[in-house]
């Protein structure tokens, strides 16, 4: 009786978790939707940036930066050439290989696009979306960029807003990648579901950092500790 009463409140869990994933899924569908509309190329941005950050995304495995990272480089160059941003920061690690990281693989890419080598900063260390801001911020600041960009594809900049927000920079202009709509296709279900995990992975590593934060870690330490 009590493994039947213990194997039935198991299943209302899982279907109770089942359930927000799927709601989470749903609104990162919607989220993703909105991001297209409203920031496509920097449609939003009424005035030019300082900066904008590229957040890398992974590579393949003959040395190639990936399509995503690809066409984030393609979205950010189009905003430097527009005169939208006046440097662009390269990040993301991924890990490192025998070619490179992904952010000198970009930098590589934005050099073959006509960029001066001189307009372009690699942040070669991150290899999470909280990284990419971290460190960016971080560069950022050294060189007095107060007005930044994100820029990323549409189903990553709710969530890298998001934790900008939370990193005290609300006010991060966004900027989506060009590219068709959402479908239910295999790689943009896949792609979906991995930001839906993301969503609540970011959310616990937030609450593990508010947490330790306030029982008297540094932030150079959390950020050994939480990436």
């Amino acid at each position: 009786m009590r493994l039947r009463r213990a194997l039935r409140g198991l299943l209302v869990l899982c279907l109770i978790g089942l359930g927000v994933f799927a709601l989470t899924q749903a609104a990162e569908v919607v989220a993703t939707e909105i991001a297209l509309d409203r920031h496509r190329l920097g449609a939003s941005m009424e005035e030019p940036v300082d900066a904008a950050i590229v957040l890398g995304a992974s590579f393949d495995p003959d040395g190639r930066i990936a399509w995503n990272s690809r066409r984030r480089v393609q979205a950010a160059v189009r905003l430097l050439k527009a005169g939208k941003a006046d440097v662009l920061i390269l990040s993301g690690n991924g890990p490192r290989q025998w070619f490179g990281t992904v952010a000198e693989m970009m930098r590589d890419h934005a050099l073959e696009l006509g960029v001066p080598p001189e307009k372009l900063i690699v942040e070669p260390d991150a290899t999470t979306t909280v990284q990419n801001l971290i460190f960016s911020f971080r560069i950022a600041d050294r060189n007095g960029y107060e007005r930044l960009a994100l820029v990323s594809d549409a189903f990553h900049l709710t969530r890298s807003w998001a934790l900008a927000a939370w990193m005290g920079r609300p006010d991060v202009e966004l900027v989506s990648v060009d590219h068709r709509r959402w479908t239910w296709r295999p790689e943009d279900a896949f792609l979906n579901m991995r930001e839906a995990l993301a969503w609540w992975f970011n959310l616990g590593k937030v609450v593990a950092w508010e947490a330790l934060s306030a029982v008297g870690y540094e932030d150079d330490e959390l950020e050994g500790m939480i990436r």
